[in-house]
């Protein structure tokens, strides 16, 4: 018999991590106390959406993954199941770089590492020099639909530039549309960052 190609040790390989993860999920389910079940009585918390690999994505999608695991906290009894569940987030360039890693005669010690995979994310798909992306987004940056929509990028942005406040209180100004700079300037532009975003939004 021919051994198996690569593509089919991949497809195999595929389906061990979901058979494992639903084995995991059914013993989770089973070992649920009363009291956890009865805490999370009618919560639900859906599933981040899955990563590329695209660059400028894996900010968010980490994001995404730490709150779900932090309101899932008894979902995952240690750091290889945690890897195995984000595993089946990865599509694309993302999912191409992962699996081959599973069938090494050698495996990566973040394999079973859940910090050291995550930094080893952030070194393949991350933003090398994501402060400077950053900068340029923030400058270039416009309201083009609503004020809340222009103001949820913009807090993005501030998070990760933490600028002081004169400078992106101007750069919000900035990127007003000029029928909301009209009604600000009515009365009187705000020259606190705060105000000027509640003002914006008025």
């Amino acid at each position: 018999m021919a051994p198996p190609n690569h593509s089919e040790r991949i497809k195999s390989l595929e389906d061990q991590v979901h058979s494992l993860l639903a084995a995991l999920n059914a013993r989770n389910t089973q070992e649920l106390s009363d009291d956890s079940a009865s805490a999370r009585q009618g919560f639900w918390s859906k599933e981040p959406e899955a990563f590329t690999g695209e660059r400028g994505h894996l900010e968010p999608f980490l994001a995404q993954v730490n709150v779900f695991l932090r309101l899932n906290p008894g979902r995952f009894i240690n750091n290889s199941d945690q890897i195995l569940w984000l595993s089946t987030l990865l599509c694309g360039v993302a999912h191409q770089w992962f699996y081959p890693h599973l069938s090494a005669v050698n495996p990566p010690a973040w394999l079973t590492d859940y910090p050291l995979f995550i930094n080893q994310l952030c070194v393949v798909f991350g933003d090398p020099d994501h402060i400077a992306t950053a900068k340029r987004e923030i400058e270039a940056l416009s309201q083009t639909t609503s004020v809340a929509n222009y103001l949820t990028q913009f807090r993005q942005l501030q998070m990760t530039l933490r600028w002081d406040e004169d400078a992106m209180a101007w750069f919000f100004y900035q990127g007003l549309k000029e029928n909301v700079k009209d009604d600000l300037s009515h009365s009187g532009k705000p020259t606190e960052l705060e105000t000027l975003c509640q003002g914006s939004r008025a």
